[in-house]
């Protein structure tokens, strides 16, 4: 599915200030879900992200899921770190990694701490 062009004149935030904007919504610090979204799109260039609408690698079954558009996947993402992660106090990169990513939990938490390091997630 290609994207529409935004119409002249009207501003369209970039996936990142849609991503920290819904954190404000939430009350969460936007520096993990930024790195988090960073790391499981491949910069938002993945065909999840691309086609599904999909900011945080989120699946079932391994099948990524499909949002209807990118305000539904930013707020499906933030809403599950908001609700799943941060509200039960797994609110560092260490915690969060042991569950969102259990089966490679080492390298994804280093992987995530190093696109924080970069200062521009």
């Amino acid at each position: 599915m290609d994207r529409l062009e935004p119409a002249e004149g009207i501003y369209v935030p970039s996936v990142q200030e849609m991503i920290v904007l819904a954190c404000r919504e939430y009350g969460i610090d936007p520096d993990i879900p930024l790195a988090i979204a960073r790391l499981e799109t491949g910069n938002f260039t993945s065909d999840a992200f691309r086609r599904c609408n999909n900011v945080g690698g989120m699946s079932i079954d391994e099948v990524p899921i499909t949002y209807a558009n990118l305000e539904d996947g930013v707020d499906a993402f933030i809403e599950n770190l908001a609700e799943n992660y941060f509200g039960k106090g797994i609110d560092d990169v260490e915690k969060i990694s042991e569950k969102y990513c259990p089966i490679n939990a080492e390298a994804w938490k280093e992987a995530v701490r190093a696109l924080m390091r970069e200062g521009t997630a």
